[in-house]
């Protein structure tokens, strides 16, 4: 399983399917036809970890996780969940009050036995078992039976249960989209040169504004090859230094993005004066040409220019301009800048 995928649905604690991975699995599945229903919380271990430290807590709370994986016969199936720190959910299919509630007896005189040998003497275990005689199909039809459940039977304290439980589901929601920001980020971000990338810069440009005109640069390294007989870690390191000398060459307001190719970069310039664009190019050809001088290997770059009217043409229209300019100085000799114009033809550039 992925690693986020893994903190997203595991217990962080026991790596054992949390409330989250519960309220998404197949609920007809895991309950089957009948069967028993447990809950388990340690009820008093914010108190353990002050009397005897957190390693003491943390050791009770995987006895648990492991010893409910083991006190069941091997033919009785069953599927268990850790919720927070201190709850876990068995879902036993299985019907026998009597095998149920004897096992997990034993397993409370074996758990408390266990730990007195370790100087602990109050272990607060609270427990739960609860039949059903029909199938559940979906999370909505176990909530039904649970609330009948407690409503005919107020004294078994599942009411602070369902409390607890929609406490883990907030915090699990939250720590779901705080994953899934990170994972977002990921996606549209160049992990060797941190830039955006090009689903980045595809979500950009959709949502640039009408009747705006814009300038896109489309800069391609120069005879970049000879890193490739080196390393694939010195040509990553060259990418990494060849977009930061881009950036800092752009100003604060412009976009920068790394583009399909590995030393293919697209600029968003957000106006079009044609004077202005040619010396801001220059400044990122002539900065990456300094600089470079202190690289393994120095390099140049040749910027194709194109000019967008967010009206008339489509962004990839604009991108494509700009990548036969950036062919035309190719030609010309590398290490220049071309603006596009309508006399060039794709055919016999983009070859």
């Amino acid at each position: 399983m992925n690693t986020f995928y893994k903190e997203l649905y595991q217990n962080s604690e026991t790596g054992l399917d949390n409330f989250l991975s519960f309220l998404t699995s197949n609920i007809e599945v895991i309950f089957g036809q009948q069967g028993t229903i447990v809950f388990l919380e340690i009820g008093n271990i914010p108190e353990i970890n002050d009397e005897y430290g957190n390693k003491i807590g943390n050791e009770i709370v995987q006895y648990v996780a492991s010893m409910c994986n083991e006190i069941l016969p091997i033919k009785v199936s069953y599927t268990l969940y850790h919720f927070g720190v201190d709850t876990f959910m068995m879902i036993i299919n299985h019907l026998d009050d009597d095998l149920v509630s004897s096992s997990f007896e034993i397993f409370e005189e074996n758990m408390i036995h266990y730990f007195k040998t370790k100087g602990v003497n109050q272990i607060q275990l609270y427990r739960n078992i609860i039949p059903y005689v029909k199938p559940m199909n979906s999370i909505e039809a176990f909530y039904t039976f649970m609330l009948e459940y407690v409503t005919q039977d107020p004294e078994t304290g599942l009411e602070f249960w369902f409390k607890k439980a929609l406490s883990h589901f907030t915090k699990n929601i939250q720590h779901a989209l705080s994953h899934f920001e990170k994972i977002v980020d990921l996606a549209l971000h160049d992990d060797i040169t941190g830039l955006k990338n090009h689903r980045a810069i595809n979500q950009y440009l959709n949502h640039q504004v009408k009747h705006k005109k814009s300038t896109i640069l489309f800069i391609d390294g120069d005879n970049l090859k000879q890193y490739n007989t080196v390393s694939y870690e010195a040509g990553n390191e060259m990418i990494a230094q060849l977009a930061q000398s881009i950036s800092k060459s752009l100003r604060q307001e412009d976009e920068v993005f790394r583009w399909l190719s590995g030393d293919e970069f697209i600029c968003v310039i957000d106006h079009d004066n044609q004077d202005e664009i040619y010396h801001l190019c220059e400044r990122v050809r002539r900065n990456v040409e300094e600089a470079s001088q202190k690289w393994l290997f120095p390099v140049t770059v040749s910027i194709g220019v194109s000019f967008w009217n967010t009206d008339l043409e489509s962004w990839r229209t604009a991108i494509e301009q700009a990548e036969i300019a950036t062919c035309h100085a190719k030609r010309m000799g590398k290490n220049c800048t071309v603006l596009w114009h309508e006399s060039f033809d794709r055919s016999k550039i983009l070859i």
